[in-house]
């Protein structure tokens, strides 16, 4: 029973399909209506937005804006005996990554560090340089605290 309402809707499909190949139909276009007729446009409704005076929900009130409002903390003086010390951004010396040689145990990664051409392993410290990934075009390496990538150098 389930074969021939399978084999029916799919031959319902297959003939309506085939069917539109071998109409005469013709289509006819619709006229739309005047296209000379020239577009009305409306404009748009303006407003302007008012200061929220109380909170309909909390019942709260706030001060108007722009009005100097009472309680504010005087700001701090330039004599305060904590002064913030101005935060250094480590600058990370100049690498270029050639690649590496081995496997993933014994990888060795030919980097050229401020001029030298260094050999270093991955997780070895040199010059302050530490190797934490690398990939078949890059590197990242940690310097100072900060993680840097490299790409390969061709």
């Amino acid at each position: 029973m389930l074969l021939l309402v399978v084999v029916g809707v799919w031959g319902t499909a297959i003939y309506r399909y085939v069917a539109h190949f071998f109409s005469n139909d013709t289509l006819t276009s619709i006229p739309v209506g005047d296209a000379s007729r020239a577009i009305s446009l409306h404009e748009k409704d303006t407003f302007a937005l008012a200061d929220i005076q109380r909170d309909p929900f909390l019942g709260k009130t706030y001060p108007a804006r722009g009005a100097a409002t009472a309680g504010l903390r005087p700001s701090k003086s330039s004599n305060s005996p904590f002064t913030k010390k101005p935060r250094v951004t480590p600058v990370a010396p100049d690498i270029r990554y050639f690649g590496y040689i081995g496997t993933n145990e014994t990888t060795t990664f030919l980097l050229e560090l401020n001029g030298e051409l260094q050999k270093i392993r991955k997780n070895e410290v040199k010059n302050g340089v530490k190797v934490l990934s690398f990939s078949k075009d890059s590197i990242t390496i940690r310097y100072d605290g900060s993680s840097y990538r490299y790409a390969k150098n061709k």
